[in-house]
């Protein structure tokens, strides 16, 4: 294998870094073709360094050699680390496992080793490492295939972690049984409050165990799961969980084939239940059919007042009791279109007469 020189101005830089320069605390080297050459000068330098925070080294062509000599360099003060779209593979995430392990105060808060062909065993190994971890708070594991193995020792981390508050497992060759493994870590999670896990093949039996798991957990937030091959079935129970769920606020299910079935459970709960959440990004991918099409698109407008409503604040006026009189002027806060104001004064025709009465 050709390993590409260290680039020239690299040299510079690696030197300022072991001579400590405190003007070096947030360092980007993305797309710079530093190679395996460049992340072991890298790895020295930093060595003997105290100041740098936040080292970006983004699609840089490092394979696992250069990052077990990177990430042997790395510091206790690093703060923020990206390694996206290289090829660290196992072994290079064996390595950020064994500094994780290493560094007990660390103070890494932002992990991103995004696209970099990690498999099984390298997902197992950072999930065990991070067990013990008490700093990380952003993860993104994306684009990596763990595969179901994977899941479940990262199930094992939501158990016990208590940092972690944004987790990305986009497209890693999950299926249901490994969601069924990450919905069990965080019925018990008391902090995750950003999950993505779109991109990998939950089905319908990934859907009702999320669904279920939204049925314990407390603090998440948003919850990413497009590109899903989630059905209606899936969609139901997604929905009626959100009837029971005080906690999730957004929740993205773009381009899963849920039907017009799938998308009106999703308004029949935000037209009569839900008053929390506030982004809720769904199609029912279009067919042939111009009637199902048409159904759909009065469904999402429908969809898009509630929604609208609840980012108004429509939980806190509901439970105080909020005069009708009031409502007009809510709806204008609101901002919405001319057809979607009429669609609501159609539902509930008393708001505009009550509005005129008191």
């Amino acid at each position: 294998m050709t390993i590409s020189p260290v680039p020239p101005n690299l040299h510079a830089l690696c030197w300022r870094l072991a001579q400590d320069d405190k003007q070096l605390f947030d360092l980007d080297l993305a797309g710079l073709n530093v190679g395996d050459n460049g992340a072991i000068a890298l790895g020295s330098s930093l060595e003997s360094n105290t100041c740098l925070s936040s080292l970006s080294l983004s699609y840089n062509l490092i394979s696992s050699t250069g990052a077990v000599h990177l990430l042997d360099g790395v510091t206790k003060n690093i703060k923020s680390l990206d390694l996206m779209s290289n090829s660290i593979g196992n072994g290079g995430a064996q390595a950020l496992a064994r500094m994780l392990s290493s560094l007990k105060k660390a103070k890494l808060e932002k992990l991103s080793i995004r696209n970099n062909y990690i498999g099984p065993s390298g997902g197992i190994k950072l999930a065990n490492a991070l067990q013990d971890n008490y700093s990380l708070e952003q993860l993104d594991l994306g684009t990596n295939p763990i595969g179901n193995d994977g899941a479940k020792a990262i199930s094992e981390l939501l158990r016990v972690n208590k940092t972690l508050r944004w987790l990305c497992l986009w497209s890693n060759d999950l299926d249901s049984e490994g969601i069924r493994h990450l919905a069990q870590g965080l019925r018990e999670n008391t902090t995750l409050e950003v999950l993505y896990l779109g991109g990998n093949a939950i089905g319908n039996d990934g859907a009702m165990e999320l669904a279920e798991m939204l049925r314990h957990n407390t603090t998440l937030k948003s919850l990413h799961i497009a590109n899903g091959r989630i059905g209606p079935k899936g969609a139901l129970a997604l929905a009626q969980v959100l009837t029971e769920n005080d906690t999730l606020q957004v929740m993205d299910i773009l381009h899963n084939p849920i039907g017009v079935e799938g998308a009106t459970a999703f308004r029949n709960v935000l037209r009569h239940h839900n008053r929390i959440i506030k982004e809720l990004r769904l199609d029912y991918q279009f067919t042939t059919r111009s009637v199902e099409n048409y159904c759909y698109k009065g469904i999402n407008a429908e969809i898009t007042l509630y929604l609208k409503l609840n980012q108004a604040g429509r939980a806190e006026m509901t439970n105080v009791q909020l005069s009708y009189a009031l409502w007009p002027t809510i709806l204008e806060k609101v901002n919405i279109q001319a057809d979607l104001m009429h669609l609501t004064l159609q539902e509930k025709p008393e708001l505009l007469r009550r509005s005129y009465a008191q």
